[in-house]
């Protein structure tokens, strides 16, 4: 249900944006670079999290061997960082710039029919 309803909002955004892209391409410039600085400081702060928390898990799993020398430990399992997270931001700047290139796109092929 939840994944559902993101999926319905992200979709609303995309079709949001090529409207606006298209229909008001000067402001959409304006939109476009502020919408890129949020995209690269999310994926900074990505980064910026996965790297203290894997530092993190790394150094108290060196602090339990230490404590526990000659014993077994069952070490803790977490979930590895997704490949396909700056994947995706790379995505969605491609994506924004590709809606900045749209008017042009669009008027050069309405150019070449008519000629």
């Amino acid at each position: 249900m939840f994944q559902t309803i993101i999926a319905g909002l992200v979709v609303t955004l995309a079709s949001g944006l090529a409207f606006v892209a298209y229909k008001h391409p000067r402001d959409y410039r304006k939109l476009f670079r502020l919408l890129v600085f949020v995209v690269v400081a999310i994926l900074i702060f990505h980064t910026a999290y996965i790297i203290g928390f894997e530092n993190g898990f790394s150094t108290a799993m060196t602090g339990v061997y230490k404590l526990n020398k000659n014993i077994v430990v069952l070490t803790p399992s977490h979930k590895a960082n997704p490949l396909w997270t700056p994947l995706l931001g790379m995505l969605v700047i491609g994506y924004l710039g590709f809606l900045l290139l749209l008017p042009s796109i669009l008027h050069s092929e309405k150019g070449g029919k008519d000629s």
